[in-house]
Formats: C-alpha cells, sequence, structure tokens
C-alpha cells in the first residue's frame, strides 16, 4: 500500500502557564483577570509582569483594584433595635435592611417621601 500524501504540520511550542501569563500581560490583561484565566493566584502573575518587564518585554502597569469605598454609619441601641425587629420580620439582618432603604431610597429618590421636607 502506498501513500501518495504527505501530511506536513508543525507542533506550536510548549508553553508554560508564565510564558501564557506575559503574552496575556503584552496584550494588555491585568494581572487579576490573567491568573483567573490561567489558574494561579494574582500575585504570581504580578510577578512574571515585573521578571519580564525587567527582561525587557513591554508589559503596562496596572493600578491595584480597590473595592467599593466603605463609610461607617452608627447606629444607637434603640435605632439598631428598630432595623433589627423589621428585619426578623422580613427573614434578613439589620445590615441587609439598612443597605436595601438606602439603596431604595437613593435609586427611587425617595428623599423626600421619607424625609416628609420637601
Amino acid at each position: 500500500m502506498a501513500f501518495d500524501t504527505v501530511l506536513e504540520f508543525t507542533l506550536a511550542p510548549a508553553t508554560t502557564t508564565r510564558d501564557r501569563a506575559v503574552a496575556m500581560g503584552r496584550r494588555g490583561i491585568a494581572p487579576r483577570i490573567a491568573a483567573a484565566n490561567l489558574g494561579v493566584a494574582p500575585p504570581q502573575v504580578q510577578a512574571w509582569y515585573k521578571a519580564a518587564r525587567a527582561a525587557g518585554a513591554d508589559i503596562p502597569t496596572f493600578n491595584p483594584v480597590r473595592g467599593p469605598a466603605r463609610t461607617t454609619i452608627r447606629l444607637d441601641d434603640k435605632l439598631l433595635a428598630g432595623l433589627g425587629a423589621e428585619a426578623a420580620e422580613r427573614g434578613t439582618t439589620a445590615l441587609d435592611l439598612a443597605r436595601t432603604l438606602l439603596s431604595t431610597i437613593c435609586t427611587e429618590d425617595l428623599f423626600d417621601a421619607v424625609l416628609d421636607d420637601g
């Protein structure tokens, strides 16, 4: 049996997780996103980016991701007890109820209705 067709193919070079991460960095992908896609910790990707930059790779620097701004609102015992009682009736916590109330007032522009001063 003779074969008249010759198959030609090239194997892609094996790449390491580090190589894939550096390639992602060159495309502008933030370390936390690269890490999630590669199944490694963000600090590891940051270290790979840093080493690659030191070796001359054109990888931008990325600002650290910060969570949402937090503000503390202090509640007296009477107010907290009132929120707790209402929350219990709704099967939630006082904190979640307070968040829901503030969010609803802001998003639905209910300030005048709630404060009755407008």
